[in-house]
């Protein structure tokens, strides 16, 4: 009970040290996969899970990760994949390694982009999402799968909140 406890304690004050603002948080999913996206400070951590791991986000986003979303979605599996595939044709358009980083820095130029991908997720606030995108300088993305490693079934809660907080500072 005394290390639950200090683990709760120990994520609550790395995510205090995080930014006055705290974190902003973003969730879109679909029966296949889900993408949780983390800013805090200039730097987004991207969570993806799928297969296996999908079972742990049954009950949200914010039962497991502890963090209220700003906006989620849970959308159809080829809305998500065609989402999924305009993020990586403005990339590729703009040479740049992720979508993501691609439309930060092209983002001016961009509305009709986003009211094509808004379409597709109609809960998901895309442009406020996209205004979390301009502020950031650091983009990380993780498995949920290879993060989990070798967690034992029924730690996976108490651990990712720890990894998460360490993973945004």
């Amino acid at each position: 009970m005394r290390a639950s406890l200090l683990v709760v304690l120990l994520s609550m004050a790395l995510l205090v040290s995080c930014s006055g603002d705290g974190v902003e948080a973003y969730y879109i999913g679909s029966a296949q996969e889900a993408r949780a996206y983390f800013f805090c400070d200039g730097r987004l951590v991207e969570v993806v899970a799928d297969g296996d791991v999908m079972p742990l986000l049954a009950d949200g986003m914010e039962a497991f990760f502890a963090i209220e979303a700003a906006s989620a979605d849970e959308i159809d599996d080829d809305d998500y994949s065609q989402r999924l595939g305009f993020y990586d044709a403005l990339a590729w358009v703009a040479g740049a390694d992720d979508g993501l980083d691609a439309y930060r820095d092209e983002r001016g130029s961009l509305a009709s982009f986003i009211e094509t991908v808004d379409a597709l997720t109609p809960v998901f606030d895309e442009e406020m999402f996209a205004d979390s995108l301009a502020d950031m300088d650091e983009h990380y993305t993780y498995e949920l799968a290879d993060v989990l490693g070798h967690v034992p079934q029924g730690r996976e809660k108490d651990f990712i909140r720890l990894w998460l907080t360490s993973a945004l500072n």
